[in-house]
């Protein structure tokens, strides 16, 4: 029994994904997107899509935003994509092609040209991987030992005799969530890293057992050190301070960041890594992926999170305060 070829079919037209569904028949088993966010899903879904039919014009992602991602992503290196689209704009045509699209469909559709292009690219496509197969299969093998390898490490590092209903995987993807609250202590005092800053938070916790204390025993007087060093009230204020507008920062970062649709793992890491100025975070934005996916508005958000972060988040206020250029 012979495995139909996964199509997916990316165009905000229902009309035009049940056109061409109906155009290339039962030949084949379809995926359908809406729009671009929800075609990167399935495209990091289903590693076995044969062909991306790709429109450009699409909502919350455009097609040429998709290409992007998929660059990133080297999924172009297995995945052809033919680019749909009713516009003849040759700039958008060649602007295509230099994103490594395989070729380009335009609208209406003619049946025989559609049944053709995709034939064609599917063929040239099938010719190009039994050429490539023999190190492709090569490096895929040493790819699969090396994460073989991998999780006999963490594993080894992250067993517990104790718990055996906890698998490797389980204990890896627990120490990856412990990565993302880590994202948020960032680097230690006199760092030119962001982040919260180890000592902010050792100020921080001190300050609220103090409280807690003090609620406990009214007439107490206590003195909050650090190393044996006092630590006078104005310090813990503008601890105190910091820390609400670090909060407030992330989460009116994270609440415009994920206008994009993006899942949630990769918005809060994206603004944990450019915030914290600590590399790449988890999801799309891990150590193998790129920010290609964010919109235009969620990439300033981000480069302003790594100005905030580097540069400290009192000292880009001061600067940013009509105030400051008055004066000076």
């Amino acid at each position: 029994m012979n495995v139909k070829q996964k199509i997916l079919i990316a165009d905000d037209s229902e009309i035009n994904r049940a056109l061409l569904m109906e155009i290339l028949g039962d030949g084949y088993e379809y995926l359908e997107a809406e729009n671009g966010v929800r075609a990167v899903e399935l495209l990091r879904e289903h590693t076995d899509i044969a062909l991306v039919l790709l429109d450009i014009m699409m909502p919350q992602m455009d097609g040429f935003d998709v290409l992007k991602v998929m660059r990133c992503y080297s999924w172009l290196d297995e995945i052809p994509v033919i680019m749909i689209s009713a516009a003849k704009d040759t700039a958008n045509i060649e602007r295509a092609y230099d994103l490594g699209v395989a070729d380009y469909m335009r609208r209406p559709f003619e049946r025989v040209m559609v049944l053709r292009q995709v034939q064609n690219v599917l063929m040239l496509y099938a010719k190009q991987k039994r050429l490539t197969r023999g190190g492709r299969e090569f490096e895929i093998l040493k790819f699969r030992s090396m994460i073989v390898d991998a999780e006999k490490y963490a594993g080894a590092v992250l067993a517990s005799e104790d718990d055996p209903r906890i698998t490797k995987v389980g204990k890896v993807i627990r120490a990856a969530r412990l990565d993302e609250l880590l994202m948020i202590v960032g680097a230690c005092a006199g760092s030119t890293g962001g982040g919260v800053k180890v000592s902010r938070l050792v100020i921080l916790c001190k300050a609220l057992g103090s409280e807690l204390r003090k609620l406990l025993h009214p007439r107490s007087v206590r003195v909050l050190t650090v190393d044996g060093k006092p630590v006078s009230r104005e310090t813990v204020q503008g601890v105190q301070s910091y820390m609400t507008l670090y909060f407030l920062v992330t989460m009116v970062s994270v609440l415009l960041v994920a206008l994009d649709n993006l899942d949630f793992v990769t918005t809060f890491t994206a603004v944990m890594a450019t915030l914290n100025n600590i590399g790449p975070g988890l999801g799309l934005v891990g150590p193998t992926g790129c920010f290609a996916a964010f919109s235009p508005l969620a990439k300033i958000v981000l480069t302003a999170d790594m100005l905030f972060g580097r540069l400290e988040l009192f000292p880009m206020l001061i600067l940013l305060m009509p105030s400051t250029w008055r004066k000076y």
